[in-house]
C-alpha cells in the first residue's frame, strides 16, 4: 500500500501521493489512519482506471482540436496545420480513433495523397501534423505512446498510375450491375474532363451549357475558374443528371462521400484481383485523361489549361508519353 502514516502529537497523519496527486488527512487513532490510507489508495486506483479508459478513445477530430489549442496555438503556420490535418480527417473520418492508426493505414493515406499529385515533401508535412496531434494526446493523457509510423518519403518523382482500357470497362460494368448509375456516369465524365473529385461535386446545373457542350469549373484547386468543352461521352454522361433540376442544384450528388467512394473502389479492385494496387484511385481518372491528351500530341500548355494545373511543371510528368512530338527526331535519323 502506497503512502505513509505518521504519529504526531495529537494522533496520526495520513499522506498518500500517486502520480503527482496528493491526499492528506489527520486521524485520532492508528486504526483509523490505516483505514484512511487504504481508502486513499482505492480512490487513486479507481481514478487511474477511469483515466485509462479515457486515454484510448480520443478521436482524430478531438485530437485536432486539442492540438489546435495547445501545440499549434502560437505557430505562424497554425492555419496550415489545421488545413493539413483536415485532409487526414477527411481520409480516415472525424470519429476514427487516434490509437488505431498504424503504419499500414498511414501508408494507405500516403498512397492516396500521392495519387492526387501531392509531392512527397507535402505528404511528409501531413505526417508532422499527425505527430502534433499524437503528441498533444500523449501530453494530456489521452494516449499511451507514439504509434509506429513509416519513415518520411524520399523526395522523388513517381510515374502516374492510369486506368487501362480493360480496367475502365470493368469498373463501368461492375458499378452498373450494382446499380450505381450516377457513379458510372460521373466516372465516364471524369475520364474525359480531367476533373478532380471535389471539382466535379461542385458543378451546378447553371455551370453546364448543353447547347455549346461546355462546362464551367468555377472553383478549382488552383483558385482560377476554367471553362472547358465536353466530349460526346461526357455530354451524354452529364445530360440525364441535369434535366428536371434547378439552376443552383448540384449535378453530381448521390450521397456518395469520398470515404464511401474509396470503399467502392477497393471492392472493384478486389473483384479484379488487384486489391494490393493502392495507387489506383479515383484521381487516376485525371491522370488517364492527361496521359491520353499527351499521347495524342496536345501541347502541355493546353493540357494545363484543360485540367486546371497551376504550372507547366505540374504537367511536365506527362511529356514522356508524347512520342508524336519526337517524330522529327526519327525523320532526321532515317534520312
Amino acid at each position: 500500500m502506497l503512502g505513509t502514516v505518521r504519529k504526531v502529537q495529537k494522533g496520526y497523519v495520513v499522506d498518500v501521493t500517486i502520480n503527482g496527486a496528493r491526499r492528506q488527512t489527520s486521524c485520532k487513532t492508528k486504526q483509523d489512519a490505516l483505514a484512511k490510507q487504504k481508502e486513499f489508495n482505492e480512490l487513486f486506483k479507481k481514478k487511474a482506471k477511469q483515466t485509462r479508459q479515457v486515454k484510448l478513445h480520443i478521436t482524430l477530430g478531438e485530437a485536432q482540436k486539442l492540438a489546435e489549442r495547445t501545440v499549434w496555438k502560437d505557430l505562424a503556420s497554425k492555419d496550415s496545420c489545421i488545413g493539413g490535418s483536415n485532409q487526414i480527417i477527411r481520409f480516415f473520418g472525424e470519429d476514427f480513433l487516434l490509437k488505431d492508426i498504424d503504419a499500414n493505414q498511414w501508408q494507405d493515406f500516403r498512397e492516396d495523397q500521392l495519387s492526387e499529385d501531392k509531392q512527397p515533401t507535402t505528404v511528409n508535412k501531413k505526417q508532422t501534423y499527425l505527430k502534433g496531434m499524437i503528441g498533444a494526446a500523449i501530453t494530456f493523457g489521452h494516449l499511451k505512446e507514439y504509434p509506429v509510423l513509416p519513415p518520411f518519403l524520399k523526395d522523388e518523382k513517381r510515374p502516374k498510375r492510369c486506368f487501362e482500357e480493360d480496367e475502365e470497362e470493368f469498373f463501368i460494368q461492375y458499378w452498373t450491375q450494382c446499380g450505381y448509375i450516377q457513379l458510372v456516369d460521373l466516372f465516364k465524365w471524369s475520364l474525359d474532363m480531367c476533373t478532380r473529385w471535389g471539382e466535379s461535386l461542385r458543378v451546378k446545373v447553371k455551370h453546364v451549357n448543353l447547347k455549346t457542350k461546355e462546362v464551367l469549373i468555377y472553383k478549382s484547386k488552383n483558385g482560377e475558374p476554367r471553362t472547358v468543352p465536353m466530349t460526346n461521352r461526357a455530354y451524354q454522361a452529364i445530360k440525364p443528371w441535369i434535366e428536371g433540376k434547378r439552376k443552383d442544384d448540384y449535378v453530381w450528388r448521390d450521397e456518395i462521400t469520398y470515404n464511401i467512394l474509396r470503399r467502392l473502389i477497393k471492392e472493384v479492385k478486389r473483384e479484379m484481383g488487384i486489391e494490393d494496387d493502392k495507387r489506383l484511385t479515383w484521381h487516376c481518372t485525371r491522370h488517364t485523361c492527361a496521359t491520353k491528351l499527351a499521347k495524342k500530341g496536345v501541347q502541355l500548355l493546353k493540357i494545363k489549361q484543360f485540367g486546371g494545373w497551376k504550372s507547366l511543371a505540374a504537367v511536365q510528368v506527362y511529356l514522356h508519353t508524347n512520342t508524336i512530338a519526337l517524330s522529327d527526331c526519327i525523320d532526321a535519323l532515317e534520312k
